[in-house]
């Protein structure tokens, strides 16, 4: 695997991409433990594969949030955030 100086990414970006990265991980992860079975009341239990198209789309949808509206710094923005990408994958899923 090639050694990220090889892309020339500087120590701010490497930070602005593992922000976002943890950020789209735990919204994924919020997404993931709040599905349920609503005949049987259970958490539904996804499959990695699954589980990882789920975070390919949050983290698209993350990275279109902070280029229209900045990272969310705040309670209020980070819920902002929150509904926008639960509505995005409601209507993708």
């Amino acid at each position: 695997m090639a050694g990220m100086d090889e892309f020339n990414i500087s120590e701010e970006e490497l930070a602005e991409i593992e922000e976002i990265t943890e950020l789209a991980g735990g919204c994924t992860d919020y997404l993931l433990s709040s599905l349920i079975n609503p005949e049987t009341g259970v958490q539904v239990e996804l499959e990695e594969a699954d589980k990882k198209v789920i975070f390919k789309l949050v983290l698209d949808k993350t990275m279109e949030y902070i280029e229209e509206f900045s990272f969310p710094d705040n309670e209020e923005d980070f819920g902002k955030y929150v509904e926008t990408v639960f509505t995005y994958m409601q209507e993708n899923l």
